[in-house]
């Protein structure tokens, strides 16, 4: 989990998420880890059923379609352009992206 703030990995482990966070890039890239943490503490914003654990393009496509309609609305710093790098595999994108949840979900910068 190298690049991410020692504290920021203290909270990604107090989540108790469905499997543990080893690899930021390949856990989040699918966006199914981006939708439980934010259910832990939306639990009525996110349905889990909606999303799949799977790693197809075409189930990353639909699960980041999903979270980038919440962000729009609940107002989450998290921009396409993020969620576009994160997609394609560009160094270190999800970093920004945990980051931005973990100020949004905790109120800490």
């Amino acid at each position: 989990m190298s690049g991410l703030p020692r504290e920021v990995i203290k909270w990604l482990q107090s989540l108790e998420l469905s499997y543990p966070v080893r690899n930021v890039k390949r856990d989040f890239a699918n966006g199914f880890l981006v939708a439980e943490m934010i259910s832990k503490y939306h639990v009525d914003d996110i349905s889990m059923h909606s999303y799949g654990t799977g790693v197809s393009q075409s189930t990353k496509l639909d699960n980041w379609a999903q979270l980038e309609k919440y962000f729009r609305k609940k107002d989450v710093p998290v921009t396409k352009q993020m969620i576009e790098d994160l997609l394609a595999c560009k160094p270190n994108a999800a970093i920004p992206i945990v980051e931005a949840l973990y100020s949004y979900l905790t109120d800490r910068p």
